[in-house]
């Protein structure tokens, strides 16, 4: 009775074959989407990490010295040279970063090394910051999917801005870069002939609206993100 049990369970050879194949096939059609939604993941903890430790080192900055009128370095009507802004970046908002390295990377920009291997490029200008989200990525940056445009300009700020093309753009945070958005989800994603996200197709102008994009949408990609991880 026992041997009659057990051969009436037993798998055949056959069968086993049969169902290891639909387990590869199956295995074969998910893998790219999981690693394609880890690689996602990975870019959006990167950012969502990068835009919440920045902005803290800007509040306890602001804490010690008072608002940033007082202490910005205003490079947008005088023009800064390298050593200058960099000192600036030290004596302010750099001291409360956690980094690995600062260097040179051309005569108007320098190059900051967080610990989780993500990289901010600062103009010295001191109001654009490019982030990428690692080495890989700023020797070869694709807008929208490695590499993305956050702007600090809150000397412009005032509260109530009247130009319709920095009203949702200009903060006392450092944001996503978004000068000419509109302030909708459609314009982020592909209203805006010059910026818009879906722009990362063809061109890096992507960078800050893509960025805009993925925090409008509570810091994830969603389905109809047009950037192709």
């Amino acid at each position: 009775m026992q041997k009659n049990f057990q051969s009436h369970i037993a798998f055949t050879l056959a069968e086993v074959l049969i169902t290891l194949g639909i387990i590869g096939v199956v295995a074969a059609l998910t893998m790219p989407i999981l690693v394609q939604n880890h690689r996602k993941q990975v870019t959006v903890n990167k950012l969502k990490k990068f835009y919440t430790n920045i902005n803290n080192a800007i509040g306890m900055v602001e804490a010690e010295y008072g608002e940033p009128k007082n202490w910005v370095l205003n490079c947008n009507t005088t023009t800064c040279d390298y050593d200058t802004a960099l000192k600036w970046w030290n004596d302010y908002i750099g001291k409360y970063l956690k980094t690995t390295e600062i260097k040179k990377h051309n005569d108007n920009n320098f190059l900051v090394y967080f610990e989780d291997g993500t990289i901010l490029r600062v103009e010295t200008r001191i109001r654009d910051f490019h982030f990428y989200t690692d080495q890989k990525a700023l020797n070869n940056p694709k807008g929208g999917v490695n590499a993305f445009m956050f702007r600090y300009n809150p000397i412009a700020y005032d509260g109530n801005i009247s130009n319709p093309n920095l009203k949702y753009a200009i903060k006392p945070t450092m944001e996503p870069y978004a000068v000419y958005w509109d302030g909708t989800r459609e314009n982020l994603l592909s209203g805006n002939s010059t910026f818009s996200c879906d722009r990362c197709i063809t061109s890096p102008a992507a960078e800050g609206f893509c960025a805009k994009l993925i925090q409008y949408d509570g810091w994830k990609i969603s389905k109809d993100y047009p950037c192709k991880f």
